[in-house]
């Protein structure tokens, strides 16, 4: 067996018996979990001490999470077993520690793999570690206001329509693309702003590649235009480009940019699932419907679009 170990963690400002609730009792897991909202078609069953639950669904599988100790305000120790789509049983807590502005949370895991499976070991891990950063983020919003500002519409087939663009390429790591990627959109509306250029239709970002081992991302901003015009004079690193019409899986994201990667990770799940083919040209993209200086955050609507064979 292929032994793996995941550790990620967030700091809170929410009052700790409050995380310490929406960790140790399941019924509060729905609202934050990281996989639930992957699968609109789960059913889940909790006990009703709330130390055990049960999990069913075509695209998440099937499994089950029981409270093994609890130590009050401190740590949450649990076994989790995978049914399906392999059988697994792995041990994990989670433990809140005093930080300087409120409470690290921490999530552990050490699991395993098929023995087949040992050449997915760092992949695995990586992946794992994403949701868990995605869990985290959902329980400090859950814990600190009650709510998570993260829905997901499975918008299904559909063909985008084929766009001319002027962009900029750039890459980053995880922790710092949110902010290379404001820059790059501030320099675009800068110069269509100069220049009198008029954007036709919402900006998008093409994630040109995704290591996710590396947590490096090289990717596009793009402003869509009219079409091509040899008489465009483009500063230094922009560039013009073209996306013909193609087809696409859409999932539709309404909330906090914070919580993108819930939208990413359902289309991975999908694929995973084989309910779509990914092209092997087109590279996936988001596309940006709401302005965040005019929406609230709980309100922007991001289009993630996979771009299906």
């Amino acid at each position: 067996m292929a032994t793996f170990i995941v550790r990620q963690s967030i700091e809170s400002s929410a009052n700790r018996a409050t995380l310490f609730e929406s960790i140790r009792y399941f019924n509060h897991w729905p609202a934050w979990s990281p996989f639930h909202l992957l699968d609109p078609g789960v059913s889940y069953k909790v006990s009703p001490e709330g130390d055990f639950y049960e999990w069913d669904g075509p695209r998440i599988g099937a499994g089950n999470m029981r409270i093994t100790g609890a130590e009050p305000l401190k740590r949450i120790d649990y076994e989790l077993t995978f049914l399906r789509p392999w059988k697994s049983v792995s041990q994990g807590y989670f433990e809140l520690l005093p930080s300087a502005n409120g409470t690290e949370v921490v999530w552990f895991l050490e699991s395993s793999l098929p023995f087949f499976l040992f050449f997915m070991k760092k992949q695995m891990s990586a992946y794992i570690g994403m949701d868990f950063s995605r869990g985290l983020k959902m329980l400090k919003d859950y814990a600190e206001t009650g709510t998570v500002p993260s829905k997901l519409e499975f918008k299904g087939l559909h063909t985008y329509p084929a766009t001319h663009y002027i962009g900029l390429a750039n890459q980053a790591g995880w922790g710092e693309i949110g902010e290379v990627m404001r820059g790059d959109i501030d320099r675009l509306a800068t110069f269509f702003t100069e220049t009198n250029e008029k954007m036709q239709g919402p900006p998008f970002v093409i994630y040109t590649r995704m290591d996710v081992l590396k947590e490096t991302f090289a990717f596009v901003t793009a402003f869509p235009v009219s079409g091509a015009d040899s008489l465009r004079a483009l500063p230094a690193g922009m560039l013009e480009g073209y996306m013909p019409a193609v087809s696409v899986y859409t999932i539709r994201h309404t909330g906090s940019y914070t919580h993108l990667g819930n939208a990413w990770a359902a289309g991975n799940t999908l694929q995973r699932s084989n309910a779509f083919k990914p092209h092997k040209k087109w590279k996936p993209f988001e596309v940006y419907m709401s302005n965040p200086l005019e929406v609230a955050a709980a309100e922007l609507i991001t289009d993630i679009c996979f771009p299906v064979a």
